[in-house]
Formats: structure tokens, C-alpha cells, sequence
């Protein structure tokens, strides 16, 4: 399991504990999945050859048997009400995606069914062919979770082969990038006039804009015209106020564009429910692709107003922690000065004392010396 100090070993009675302090409304059963980002490299070069085919089986055996051991432990419970979802696992391997998908389907305890595709490495096509052979082995009235299928089109076209619900970071992607959503489903999209489009984005320009871009620096207009969420409404926040929030490395820029992201996935997801309903999903899932076309690549590269803001935040922090050092040097000094009189005051104090106290030990020893013939006359007079 990975926490946020590194990743460490998670026993089935541990999970189990938790679950019964908790008692969720659902939860994700143990799995043994086995993650092609594991055997490469980064830059995606293979480390060594792919699980070979008893790696994997084992692995498919292993997710059966702490499945059923969960089930086991559900009966009777307390948390008998949590539902559990099962993990379909098998890697690369189409036969043990296969055997996974059905021997899972068989527990007629499982609630819902999980397919995790971020493990896998590979074409989209690929992966999706992967999740389609796990999909068409598992029973259609029990959800069917998919984690890792982000980007709007990857989810349509999941949707089509039968996935029922997604676990997804897409919005929060565009926000770190600094992008707003311009994208809609089922209904003929807001598109801004090409003034306001960026001209770094051409191709994507009706999908999302970056805030991150010079020319929305006087633009005084929402995000999205007819936007209902609480950074549009209203006009209340401006693409230019936006931008310059960025720039100014303000918190609330990143507030911002998120509310806008997630209310435009939000409003996505229940357009195609709605499109289900109404059987023209299939028909407005071609649309969407023919007008806004497809994601492109992530590269990693950083837009260049943001490495400027970077790069300025972080001299600022080398300054601040020089001028701090500075000053901690100079205080210290300025302490050692003011203790150094002190420090002679007390040693002269000292040394006073000391002598006072050797001068009083010898009046009292010549005190002594003076006492002692008188002592020595009143005894010898004695009877």
C-alpha cells in the first residue's frame, strides 16, 4: 500500500479492522495487481520481460482467495451492510482476464466490479481491448467500476463497451495545468469567439483555454458564457482576474478553476446519462469526438509564465532564508557583545567575594588564636 511515507506491507486483517471501524458504504476488495509500470524505467522503457504467465495466475488465485475470505468476514457482521467490489485482475494475459472476470462473477456476494487499467502499459487501443475483454464476462445488472480512463473520450468510448462508473482525475489535471473547461455533451457547445481563444492551444481551443496565457490578460469576460458554476456566475470572476491570480501565485486561482472543472464533468456525466435514456449516445458520442476532437498528449512541459512564477517564488524563498540567517548571525553577535561587560562584571563580582570571604576566615582563626590563653588561664584557676 502507498502512504504518504512511502509505501509499506497492508495485511487482509488490517484492511478487514479498518473496514469494521468504518463501515462504508463500499469498499474495494484485496487484489493482487500486478503493474506493468512496475518492470519500466522511467521515459517507458522495459526493465525486463512481462509477467510471465504462473506470475500472474498466481496473482488471479491470490485476488479469489482474499475476495472469498472477505466475504467470509462480511456475514453476520456488523458491517454485513458495506458493499464490496471485487477486483478483476490478469495483467496482459487475455485468458486470465477471462478466468478472473468469471470466477469473480460467480461469488454472488459481490456487489460491483472493479477494472483497474492504470497497471497496464500499452496503445489505448490496447488497453481498451484489454477492458473490453473483462467487461464482456461480467454480468451487466452489477456496476462495473474502471479506474484510470481520464480524458472525455477515453470514458465514452469506455462507456460504450460497458463500464459503469469511473474513478477519475481529470478535472483536477486541467486545474494544475491551469486550464478551464470549455467541453459539453449532447448540446451545441458555448464557443468562445476566436479573440478569446488561445492561440497556443489551436486544435483544443473549444475543449479548454490556459489561463496561463498572455492574451487573457484583459479579457473581462467568465470562463464560460452560461456557466452556472460559482466561479461563472454572475461574471463575478473574470478570466483576466483569473490569470492574473495565477501569476500572483494566489490560492484562490487554483479554487477557482476547480469548481469550474468539476462542475463541467459533473454536467458531462449527467448529459450522458441522459443520452442513455433517450438512446442517442451513440450518436452524440460521435459528435463530441468530431467537435472537440482528442486530448492531446501529456508532455510534462510546464508553460513558461508558470516557470517564470516558479522560478521568481523560489529566489524569494533563497533571499528570505539568507536574510533570516543574516539576521539570526547578527543577533548573535550583538548578544555576545552585550554579554561581554556582563561577563566581567560578574567575574569581578566574583573575585571581590572571594577575597572578602578569605579575609573573613582569617579574623575568625585569629579570633580563635587570641581566645585560647584566656581559655587556658580560667581552667588552670578552676579547683
Amino acid at each position: 500500500m502507498t502512504t504518504h511515507r512511502g509505501v509499506r506491507q497492508l495485511a487482509l486483517e488490517e484492511y478487514l479492522k479498518v473496514v469494521r471501524a468504518y463501515e462504508p458504504d463500499i469498499i474495494a476488495a484485496f487484489a493482487d495487481s500486478i503493474s506493468d509500470l512496475d518492470q519500466t524505467e522511467e521515459g517507458g522503457r522495459p526493465l525486463g520481460p512481462e509477467p510471465g504467465q504462473k506470475r500472474v495466475r498466481k496473482s488471479v488465485d491470490r485476488s479469489l482467495r482474499w475476495l472469498d475470505q472477505i466475504l467470509m468476514d462480511r456475514q453476520g457482521k456488523p458491517w454485513a451492510g458495506v458493499s464490496v467490489f471485487a477486483h478483476v485482475v490478469g495483467s496482459h494475459m487475455e485468458q486470465e482476464r477471462i478466468r478472473s472476470a468469471q470466477e469473480t462473477a460467480k461469488r454472488q456476494e459481490v456487489d460491483g466490479f472493479v477494472i483497474d487499467t492504470l497497471s497496464l502499459l500499452g496503445s489505448k487501443d490496447e488497453i481498451l481491448r484489454l477492458l473490453k475483454v473483462s467487461i464482456d464476462h461480467l454480468p451487466t445488472e452489477k456496476p462495473r467500476v474502471v479506474y484510470g480512463m481520464q480524458t472525455p473520450e477515453d470514458v465514452l468510448r469506455s462507456i460504450s463497451l460497458g463500464a459503469d462508473l469511473f474513478d477519475t482525475s481529470y478535472p483536477s489535471q486541467l486545474t494544475e495545468d491551469g486550464k478551464a473547461s470549455l467541453y459539453s455533451f449532447g448540446t451545441s457547445p458555448t464557443s468562445p469567439p476566436s479573440s478569446l481563444t488561445s492561440s497556443n492551444d489551436r486544435g483544443t481551443s473549444k475543449r479548454w483555454i490556459n489561463l496561463w496565457d498572455d492574451e487573457h490578460a484583459d479579457k473581462f469576460v467568465p470562463l464560460l458564457e452560461g456557466c452556472e458554476c460559482y466561479a461563472c456566475k454572475g461574471g463575478r470572476h473574470t478570466r483576466a482576474y483569473i490569470n492574473h491570480l495565477l501569476k500572483a501565485h494566489e490560492m484562490l486561482a487554483t479554487v477557482l478553476l476547480m469548481s469550474h472543472n468539476v462542475h463541467q464533468y459533473s454536467k458531462f456525466f449527467a448529459s450522458i446519462r441522459q443520452s442513455i435514456e433517450v438512446g442517442t449516445f451513440e450518436e452524440q458520442s460521435a459528435s463530441f469526438i468530431e467537435t472537440f476532437g482528442k486530448e492531446p498528449e501529456q508532455t510534462g512541459v510546464i508553460h513558461a509564465a508558470q516557470v517564470a512564477v516558479e522560478v521568481a517564488l523560489s529566489k524569494r524563498s533563497r533571499l528570505n532564508f539568507n536574510s533570516e540567517n543574516t539576521a539570526a548571525t547578527d543577533t548573535a553577535a550583538l548578544a555576545a557583545e552585550e554579554r561581554g561587560p556582563q561577563k566581567d562584571k560578574m567575574e569581578e563580582a566574583k573575585r571581590t567575594k572571594e577575597k572578602e570571604d578569605l579575609v573573613n576566615k582569617k579574623e575568625k582563626r585569629l579570633g580563635k588564636l587570641q581566645q585560647e590563653p584566656q581559655l587556658q588561664q580560667q581552667k588552670e584557676q578552676e579547683p
